[in-house]
């Protein structure tokens, strides 16, 4: 290991795609915990600190492994740091309505923002953040709210008995990047809901995240007695159908519930499924292309198509994407009840749908699928990959590595 750290680069590289490769993730996390939006040139400079911020910790982990407790001379060259009190640019005060609406009306990093995350922050930031700070705070001017008053509602979220990890990731969250927006866009100085968090504590876990063989055989097996036939609801074909997509693709159950017929096609070394956000939503708001699992085809899954059709292939069509986004979602939910209630996989530590997820990238790094390959299957986003990469080629010869399922 000390080898290793010593052959550190101590000057930052030039190379600023690698860097962001390496540390995109975390300059991300930096810039969303203190709700800040930064151009291009100040993002560099970030990724440069970042870079060097952690070849200093790796060397101070040296001096620890070496009994060497001194302090760290890095550490003592910054001063503490004291946010500045949020004083809202002098300007006409406008609603909480108008605030959400500057963040509502500008692209995200990713492109447009999709209707589900724009009612759900709309919701958090205008219905409950808002009404609470008018009520209970006396505050109508947004760009007037204090820290103080961002600690009230957390508080109060508290008091309704919310958790640490909802209040922290989803409240507070949103509404430090609604505010963001305003500091871009030069009505606000400081973002008042920067640096304002609630710790969680860490949660137990006693077993892995995604099914077991033995879950996985019993909901498999059950969904291969589910009636079938060509005049099977579309809610039978989700229960029969939608575990065996999942473990066969690691995608969430949205992604699938809204698969249409017309998304699989025949390329030169298989089949492929596309999964794409004109069909409902995809949590990247970007469509990709997963191979079809050889048994996937043994099973009839493309006999089903053929007797289905072109249209949706699990729930009925709404004839628009919101409607057919928020159907797909409910199948999701009828599956879960499935899976707990008549499956009888009750254990709360794995999720009846997401489980599949978990398994499928545990038995895909097993099976020795490509690293980059197996995130692009699942839909994660990799640093450095950049925001338009629908075409990804070999995904074939890797998905052929999958075992199939166990059922004997």
């Amino acid at each position: 290991m000390s080898g290793a750290i010593d052959a550190l680069p101590r000057v930052p590289s030039a190379a600023l795609e690698g860097m962001e490769r390496r540390f995109g993730w975390l300059a991300d996390w930096v810039l969303a915990r203190y709700g800040e939006v930064v151009d291009a040139a100040s993002r560099a400079r970030l990724l440069l600190a970042v870079e060097r911020a952690s070849t200093d910790a790796a060397v101070t982990l040296k001096r620890y492994s070496r009994d060497d407790y001194s302090p760290d001379p890095v550490e003592q060259r910054f001063v503490p740091l004291v946010p500045p009190t949020a004083v809202a640019v002098v300007g006409e005060a406008g609603s909480f309505e108008d605030v959400f609406a500057a963040y509502a009306r500008v692209p995200g990093k990713h492109g447009s923002r999709s209707t589900r995350t724009i009612r759900s922050y709309r919701s958090i930031f205008v219905e409950e953040f808002g009404g609470f700070v008018q009520k209970e705070r006396k505050l109508a001017d947004p760009l007037r709210v204090s820290r103080a008053d961002i600690a009230a509602w957390r508080d109060h979220l508290l008091a309704l008995g919310l958790s640490a990890k909802t209040i922290s990731a989803k409240k507070l969250a949103c509404v430090r990047t609604v505010y963001g927006r305003q500091v871009a866009d030069g009505a606000l100085d400081v973002n008042p809901a920067s640096g304002t968090f609630i710790g969680a504590d860490k949660k137990q876990r006693n077993r892995e995240r995604g099914f077991t063989d033995a879950e996985a055989k019993a909901i498999l097996s059950a969904s291969l007695s589910v009636e079938k036939g060509r005049r099977v609801s579309a809610s039978h074909r989700a229960l029969q159908w939608l575990p065996w997509l999942m473990a066969y693709s690691g995608a969430r159950v949205a992604e699938v519930a809204q698969l249409r017929g017309s998304d699989v096609r025949k390329e030169a070394d298989g089949w492929v499924m596309r999964l794409k956000p004109e069909a409902g939503s995809t949590k990247s708001g970007i469509y990709r292309d997963v191979p079809v699992h050889a048994d996937l085809v043994e099973r009839g899954f493309l006999a089903m198509i053929d007797a289905v059709g072109a249209g949706p292939l699990f729930i009925n069509d709404a004839g628009n994407q919101e409607k057919n986004s928020a159907r797909a979602k409910a199948a999701g939910g009828r599956l879960s009840e499935w899976v707990r209630g008549v499956v009888g996989v009750t254990d709360t530590e794995v999720q009846p749908n997401h489980g599949w997820r978990h398994r499928f990238v545990t038995r895909a790094r097993a099976a020795g699928i490509d690293h980059e390959k197996r995130e692009y299957i699942v839909g994660h986003r990799l640093p450095g990959l950049g925001d338009t990469y629908g075409d990804m080629g070999g995904l074939r010869a890797e998905m052929d590595k999958y075992p199939k399922e166990p059922l004997g």
